[in-house]
């Protein structure tokens, strides 16, 4: 839900009478999301993994979330396919404005 809202955020021009809105729900989203990371998954995480897994895996999120700043924001929802269920590479904004300005 998150990525959805936050492509239909970025789809939005700044004018747009609904920017306001769209911006309340996608914060309640990560807000409500990152309160379950916190209360839920991250202490059974804890429990179920070794501490030297709990900092691989550290690792490799913030090398995956390092990558996503470099590259921007509007290439973060192109990062994961919802109807594959895995990771995909992202277009590049480039290709992205080629794209849209022959539709």
């Amino acid at each position: 839900m998150g990525r959805f809202a936050l492509k239909r955020l970025l789809g939005t021009k700044a004018g747009d009478h609904s920017l306001k809105a769209r911006l309340k729900a996608l914060k309640e989203l990560m807000t409500n999301h990152h309160k379950e990371e916190e209360s839920d998954l991250f202490p059974k995480a804890r429990k179920a993994m070794s501490s030297d897994g709990l900092e691989k895996l550290g690792a490799s999120m913030k090398k995956l979330f390092d990558g996503d700043v470099k590259r921007g924001h509007e290439a973060v929802p192109a990062t994961f396919d919802d109807d594959l269920r895995k990771p995909v590479l992202a277009k590049s904004t480039a290709a992205k404005r080629k794209k849209t300005a022959r539709a």
